[in-house]
């Protein structure tokens, strides 16, 4: 939960110096204060750069959590990714600023990258690098859970089907809808251009809902394990019938057949 809200936290982020960036653009230069457009530039350069990196740390923790399983203890786990990811994008945009302070600056209305060839190399090819990343770890992932299902029983397989849809919803998490930006360069294509800012500009929305599923099948478990618990106290002969007629007559929210269960086991 916690890398989840720290990709959250990098996109509200994002976000808002994007929305600055531009506002300080259409204010125009000689309205603000000196050297305040490169800053936000170079914030708005960390911001997406951090994004990125969080994205991969997300599909590192998911091939930790999917395929290796055992053996994945690490010692103040997420302080040191957190201090590795934060320290690789400051150390890009540090390498920029130092190689000349001009890059940043007033470009296409708003604070950006003025060069577009520091552009393609300090964003797109750590873009490119990142999108490697985490569409081996999501081949990966899902050959695996496929190789999983085919061996599980029938019983089991429903719990599978979950996997997979969990998976295929943390697409948006990885960041692999930013790889529709690469269909549109160098000519203009409207439809992947539109498809491509509504996905991305609710990527952090997309997040929040996959967590709101996620916790809700987690809460599913625990209110059955309780209802199997209180059925188990209520049913002291030790009917293994009416114990299961009881737990799957509350699986389908039918009280009165529930309350039949139990006057029949009392008796």
């Amino acid at each position: 939960m916690l890398i989840h809200l720290q990709l959250v936290a990098s996109l509200l982020l994002l976000n808002l110096l994007l929305m600055s960036s531009m506002g300080l653009a259409f204010v125009g230069p000689a309205s603000m204060a000196p050297g305040l457009c490169p800053a936000v530039a170079a914030l708005l350069h960390y911001s997406l750069l951090c994004c990125f990196t969080w994205m991969g740390l997300e599909a590192l923790h998911l091939y930790r959590l999917l395929v290796l399983v055992y053996n994945t203890y690490m010692r103040h786990y997420l302080l040191k990714l957190s201090l590795l990811l934060s320290g690789v994008p400051a150390l890009v945009v540090s390498i920029v600023a130092a190689v000349s302070t001009d890059f940043y600056g007033l470009n296409n209305g708003m604070c950006w990258i003025k060069d577009s060839d520091m552009q393609y190399g300090s964003v797109v090819a750590y873009l490119i690098v990142g999108l490697l990343f985490n569409g081996t770890i999501f081949i990966i992932v899902i050959t695996t859970t496929l190789q999983l299902r085919s061996v599980m029983l029938p019983q089991e397989k429903r719990r599978s089907r979950n996997i997979t849809c969990s998976v295929l919803g943390l697409t948006c998490a990885l960041g692999l809808t930013w790889g529709l930006g690469f269909f549109s360069m160098g000519y203009t294509n409207h439809v992947i251009l539109y498809i491509f800012t509504i996905l991305n500009s609710l990527q952090g929305f997309f997040l929040f809902l996959w967590i709101c599923v996620k916790r809700m099948r987690g809460a599913e478990p625990s209110a059955m394990t309780t209802g199997q618990s209180l059925s188990t106290h209520i049913l002291s002969d030790g009917s293994e019938v009416w114990m299961n007629e009881a737990v799957s007559a509350s699986r389908g929210s039918n009280c009165c057949k529930y309350i039949e269960v139990l006057t029949k086991s009392s008796l």
